[in-house]
């Protein structure tokens, strides 16, 4: 489990989510209120407040407010590997599960957060989820793919190593990984290097060293994958990055 974000109040009045590919992560609201609208594979459906949501990490979605009723909610942004959500959960949070949000609220409105407290905070949410039966393990015959392109995403793999790698036919890897996980295997292991990528922007490290350390040859090559995904360069996404949900 990786925290990649957090934050907590009411956000602007143009806040939306506009996820038209899968964000290879999962963000995690707890609705105080607002009128909001979640939409996915043509179906809406309202978020309501004193809910938890826990959105899916690999299918598109959108997420919008009404201006005039903005949403105000504690988020998170959780890479819940081996995990997978393949669809909105929503909760009612239990004594159990409020006690933790309460903690996790205290310490994103403190004035100086500590990360590592509530990377502590977020492991026991979702193992909490996990003993509530809202969080699905990954198909048993993929887990070992899923953690080998997690933990070999920096280097340069391609899908046909994998495959071979694990005795199977490219062809049928392909089709068998996107029938279990709704994406390709290349979409997935994009998604591991990206999900680190947002991480090292955040802080100092070079954008031509951010390149290598997710996987890539060259800045550029990076750069364009990262402009594709998400629609501005990875300098502009620093300069002008700050947490929302």
């Amino acid at each position: 489990m990786m925290l990649m974000g957090y934050g907590c109040g009411v956000q602007n009045s143009d806040w939306q989510v506009k996820d038209h590919t899968p964000p290879s992560f999962s963000r995690v609201y707890f609705i105080d209120s607002g009128r909001v609208r979640y939409e996915s594979g043509g179906t809406t459906r309202p978020l309501h407040p004193s809910r938890l949501y826990i959105f899916p990490s690999f299918a598109p979605y959108t997420i919008e407010h009404d201006p005039d009723a903005p949403i105000s909610c504690l988020w998170f942004h959780l890479d819940l590997f081996p995990t997978l959500v393949p669809k909105l959960v929503e909760i009612a949070p239990d004594e159990a599960l409020q006690c933790l949000l309460r903690a996790a609220r205290l310490e994103v409105n403190s004035p100086a957060p500590d990360a590592a407290y509530l990377t502590c905070l977020a492991e026991a949410l979702s193992r909490q989820w996990e003993k509530q039966g809202f969080l699905s393990p990954p198909d048993p015959a993929l887990a070992p793919v899923l953690r080998y392109m997690a933990e070999n995403y920096p280097l340069a793999l391609n899908i046909r190593e994998i495959s071979l790698h694990f005795g199977y036919a490219p062809e049928y890897f392909i089709r068998s990984f996107k029938r279990r996980m709704g994406i390709t295997p290349h979409q997935y292991l994009i998604g591991c290097r990206m999900n680190q990528a947002l991480l090292l922007l955040r802080g100092q490290t070079p954008i031509g060293d951010i390149a290598q350390k997710v996987g890539y040859t060259d800045g550029k090559s990076f750069s364009n994958a990262f402009q594709n995904r998400y629609g501005l360069s990875p300098s502009l996404y620093r300069r002008h990055f700050a947490p929302r949900a």
